[in-house]
């Protein structure tokens, strides 16, 4: 069994350090429960793939940055093996940066079916304890989970502009799959959010889409991290979910399903691995002098002298142009 990462960005800020104290902070804890020394025989490597939508045309210090947040991954080869840094236009946001990633990993790296991918945009802060792989590979590789196509950080039960009518869906900030069932959609040619041109499109037509498809498509089942035990079907009634909340411990919140979005919500996501846009993560003394002091490195990082070709000798940054606007 191999692990992925799918890695995802966008330059619509003025910097990139807040993805590097992601990468920072997945360096620093544990992917897994087991941690593996730095020589080890028996290491795993999580194979790496970062895209990046490009809002606009890079700028000085974003390309030097992105050049310093590759170096820093290569610098860290025993934890991941940085396969490709695709930058693409911002047509379909996430889901299109989702979509090439993952037709780069069929065409090059020919994943098994039970392979696992960990795909996170950078809004999932974090990872904030060790064995943050770990607990979604937990999930998938349960033996009572065969039914379940991915897990999330978090599901939300409703959705915006739907009347309150039950739509459980992961939310796409983070979430994780075996190949099998993310091969599927590339297979039937029905990959979600292609075409969308706004957060309220790319949440509609894709972090929507997409779990209705493994639910009603597929007649797969979801899972998330929070509200733990949660299984998902297509069938979910809002009577089931306050038969839960009875049967479940009141006072363990990661036990309770809540009617309201809770990704944001510390009382409920305070033990997860990522959390949701975490004010303090990127806003504290200490985060704020890492973030100036990326971009101060990055500018004077030499990158002709410094940066690495991948192992095939190609350069390991593409440009694709199928979604420019």
């Amino acid at each position: 069994m191999r692990y992925f990462l799918i890695y995802l960005t966008a330059n619509d800020m003025f910097s990139l350090s807040i993805d590097y104290l992601n990468i920072k902070n997945l360096i620093q804890y544990n992917a897994f429960e087991k941690k593996f020394e730095k020589n080890s025989e028996t290491k795993i490597t999580i194979k790496l793939i970062l895209v990046m939508s490009l809002v606009k045309k890079l700028n000085f210090l974003q390309r030097k940055e992105l050049y310093k947040l590759i170096d820093l991954i290569q610098q860290n080869s025993h934890i991941f093996d940085l396969q490709q840094v695709i930058l693409k236009g911002n047509i379909g946001r996430d889901f299109s940066s989702v979509y090439c990633a993952l037709n780069y990993l069929k065409n090059y790296l020919y994943p098994n079916p039970d392979d696992i991918v960990l795909i996170r945009n950078r809004s999932a802060y974090g990872a904030f304890k060790n064995g943050w792989f770990s607990d979604y590979i937990n999930v998938l590789n349960h033996p009572k989970n065969n039914d379940v196509a991915i897990v999330g950080n978090t599901i939300n039960i409703y959705a915006r502009d739907q009347n309150k009518k039950i739509c459980p869906h992961i939310q796409t900030y983070l979430y994780a799959a075996k190949w099998r069932d993310l091969d599927l959609l590339l297979a039937k040619n029905i990959f979600p959010g292609l075409k969308a041109k706004s957060n309220h499109e790319a949440i509609k037509y894709g972090e929507l889409k997409l779990s209705d498809i493994f639910l009603n498509t597929f007649a797969k089942k979801i899972m998330a991290l929070c509200p733990q035990n949660l299984k998902v079907s297509k069938n979910l009634t809002l009577q089931q979910i306050n038969e839960l909340n009875q049967e479940n411990n009141k006072d363990n919140l990661n036990l309770q399903i809540s009617l309201k979005d809770i990704k944001s919500n510390n009382d409920y996501v305070a033990n997860l691995p990522f959390k949701y846009k975490f004010p303090q993560y990127r806003r504290n003394i200490n985060a704020l002098c890492n973030r100036i002091s990326f971009a101060l490195k990055s500018c004077l990082f030499n990158y002709q002298k410094n940066f690495k070709l991948s192992k095939n000798e190609k350069n390991i940054i593409s440009k694709i142009s199928e979604f420019d606007e």
